[in-house]
């Protein structure tokens, strides 16, 4: 799917199999950093969860995290074990979230030699999966409704996203209620719903970029990578 981002995208869903072997850099690579080695409850107490997203500071490795943690949280209420870190899936979808954010435009296709498909993506940090997926989205930083009008308003130095209804600065999101969209996002949608849900999965890597579109409106570019060795 190759479309101009508007205010909400999600790629198709992508899943695959064949035969894979676990490769020498698979098996070497150490426990999960921070802070992906937090427990569940330790994660979700953290005041940072509540700081408001501010555009272009948007922190993607912080909120690929949460989109992490978020996603396991449903995953273990739908019955469904916990997926792991993995520094290949993460470079992955970090890769496609990147090229999504330089062409303006959501899908699973990459323009560079080698890069592909997400196999190949994933092949170029040295690992061959059994099973792979991905999932894609664009999601907006602003709490606002997609039917409705904005305008911009230049406030000092400062560009300022006024509601065309109300009157009022659009309402930024925090990094945990921006986890919780996009996670919804991709249940809502049965593609991306049988992906995340998985049982076949057991790694689960997040990418995240953040992009301003000539709009005015600011969006990340969201990618998730799921695989099994």
């Amino acid at each position: 799917m190759n479309r101009p981002v508007t205010w909400l995208m999600h790629g198709l869903a992508l899943l695959v199999g064949g035969a894979g072997v676990m490769s020498p850099a698979w098996a070497a690579r150490s426990s999960a950093p921070r802070p992906y080695a937090m427990r569940e409850r330790a994660w979700y107490a953290q005041a940072a969860l509540d700081r408001v997203v501010e555009g272009a500071d948007l922190d993607v490795h912080f909120l690929a995290a949460a989109v992490f943690f978020e996603t396991n949280r449903r995953r273990v209420e739908a019955g469904r074990r916990r997926l792991r870190y993995d520094p290949a899936a993460v470079e992955a979808a970090e890769r496609q979230a990147t090229m999504m954010a330089n062409l303006g435009q959501v899908g699973h296709g990459n323009p560079l030699r080698g890069e592909s498909t997400v196999t190949a993506r994933l092949e170029q940090s040295g690992v061959t999966p059994a099973r792979v997926a991905e999932n894609v989205a664009s999601t907006s930083l602003f709490d606002f409704p997609a039917e409705r009008s904005f305008v911009i308003r230049h406030l000092g130095n400062q560009r300022v996203l006024i509601d065309g209804e109300t009157g009022l600065p659009l309402a930024r999101r925090t990094y945990r209620e921006l986890a919780t969209v996009m996670v919804d996002q991709w249940l809502a949608s049965p593609g991306h719903r049988e992906n995340l849900m998985s049982r076949q999965v057991s790694v689960l890597g997040c990418g995240m970029r953040f992009a301003r579109v000539a709009t005015g409106l600011e969006l990340v570019h969201a990618v998730q990578v799921f695989m099994d060795p």
